[in-house]
């Protein structure tokens, strides 16, 4: 099994990239994770302020807290079908313009997408039956789009966030 790391493939073998792994590694500009990798583990990529891309393949279940924090040039986010809680897990990522989240996920912890000052939309799907505290805190251009009466529909009136009924 092998790791898509900037274009070069690159032996990995286990199920999981471990804690700190790549944490802080300024010359990783694009990763491709095979099936094989099930978790990325807490500060996995934390601060690798040069990664612009991420594929994360649908065996993926958990993506850790603070995973992706400060990935500043990160542009778009596929969480993958099989994750059902999104950690706080992409705050700091400056350049974020899009974010799908999959039909399945339940919950978005406070502070998953803060500090995303490009983020423009977000599709929340009817799955998501919590959103916490500054869970999209400092996206001033972020449109969520979601369903009439849907949590995430209540969630954006009670937080004066502008929302997109789908």
């Amino acid at each position: 099994m092998s790791i898509v790391i900037n274009g070069i493939s690159v032996p990995y073998s286990g199920e999981k990239i471990q804690k700190d792994e790549f944490r802080s590694n300024f010359m990783i500009t694009s990763v491709v994770l095979p099936e094989q990798i099930k978790e990325i583990d807490d500060y996995a990529f934390f601060n690798c302020q040069c990664l612009e891309s991420i594929e994360m393949s649908n065996s993926i279940m958990r993506i850790g807290e603070k995973a992706f924090d400060g990935c500043v040039s990160l542009k778009s986010i596929r969480i993958p079908d099989r994750v059902k809680i999104i950690e706080t897990s992409f705050s700091g990522c400056e350049e974020l313009k899009s974010v799908f989240i999959p039909e399945g996920v339940t919950k978005i912890n406070l502070c998953a997408f803060y500090w995303c000052g490009k983020l423009e939309s977000v599709n929340i799907p009817n799955s998501v039956v919590e959103i916490g505290d500054d869970a999209f805190g400092k996206c001033p251009h972020l449109i969520i789009k979601c369903k009439k009466d849907s949590f995430a529909h209540k969630y954006a009136i009670a937080n004066n966030l502008r929302f997109q009924l789908i």
